[in-house]
């Protein structure tokens, strides 16, 4: 055998070898991946992504409840970029296809949950409000057995809650809401997320009052990754709704969009459901 054809089957047998390796390897991530479906793993997750995932401390159960809200592999396992944000807990509410037509990524949702306190049990209504100053108030109405409790929350700008008040609210949710100004008012320089639960969004609608001080929201001053998901909000609120007959203001209830209509000289609150581009509530008579 001359060296050459001696150099020739070398080459060979170097690609045969190279070749049964990755034939090896493949049939090892085949079998990898079909061990993880049969654990409950969805078809998307590639055994590289359980990998990450697991070895970053994420387990099977929180990731499947993303997976149920329609998250992607991609999307979840961005959450890796951020140190800060807990993997194993429960998604944002609704779904995911919702969120990607605001622009909106599961990572932005998540640490922007995490800059609340959570909020008591049984609570009826709660306001998140953001200021231009950087400084955060949480206000809540719970049930604590046949009262009602008050509470309302500051956050500094160097991120420290303290409690501003915590009192005695008694048995009327609309009575403690009206008896309460700064929690029933909405004004330009805010971002204000009411969340309520066994009290209808349309009767807290007819409780706020809606300034009109100072003219159009533009977000001036607020986080520029908050500006962005409210800039995208307007953008789709003035497909649905004449600009001119808006005074804009950052505001939902329950995730549906405040809507502040102007009537002459006066402002008529009315709440919209972006994704429907539909109206689902307005002021109630007695408003």
């Amino acid at each position: 055998m001359t060296l050459e054809q001696a150099s020739a089957l070398k080459a060979v047998a170097a690609r045969q070898a190279v070749k049964e390796k990755k034939m090896v390897e493949k049939q090892a991530v085949a079998a990898e991946y079909a061990a993880n479906v049969s654990a409950g793993w969805p078809k998307s997750w590639s055994p590289a992504h359980v990998r990450a995932w697991t070895t970053a401390g994420g387990v099977l159960r929180s990731q499947r409840r993303f997976a149920s809200s329609g998250w992607d592999p991609g999307e979840v396992l961005e959450l890796l970029d951020y140190p800060e944000i807990e993997l194993n807990q429960t998604p944002p509410d609704g779904e995911a296809a919702e969120h990607r037509t605001c622009s909106v990524s599961l990572a932005s949702l998540l640490l922007l949950r995490q800059e609340w306190p959570a909020n008591p049990i049984d609570t009826i209504v709660a306001l998140e409000r953001t200021l231009q100053s950087g400084r955060r108030q949480l206000w809540t109405i719970s049930q604590t057995a046949d009262r009602l409790r008050l509470r309302q929350l500051s956050r500094s700008p160097t991120g420290s809650w303290r409690t501003v008040r915590d009192e005695d609210a008694g048995t009327d949710v609309a009575g403690a809401i009206s008896a309460t100004r700064a929690l029933r008012a909405v004004r330009r320089g805010a971002i204000n997320e009411y969340k309520v639960s066994r009290f209808p969004p349309a009767s807290l609608l007819s409780l706020l009052r809606v300034s009109s001080n100072g003219g159009d929201e533009d977000g001036g001053g607020l986080p520029q990754h908050l500006r962005e998901i409210w800039s995208e909000s307007d953008y789709r609120l003035n497909e649905i709704i004449d600009p001119a007959l808006i005074l804009n203001r950052w505001c939902t209830i329950n995730d549906d969009r405040l809507v502040a209509l102007r009537v002459g000289k006066k402002t008529v609150p009315a709440l919209v459901d972006l994704a429907a581009e539909r109206f689902v509530a307005h002021r109630l008579p007695f408003g």
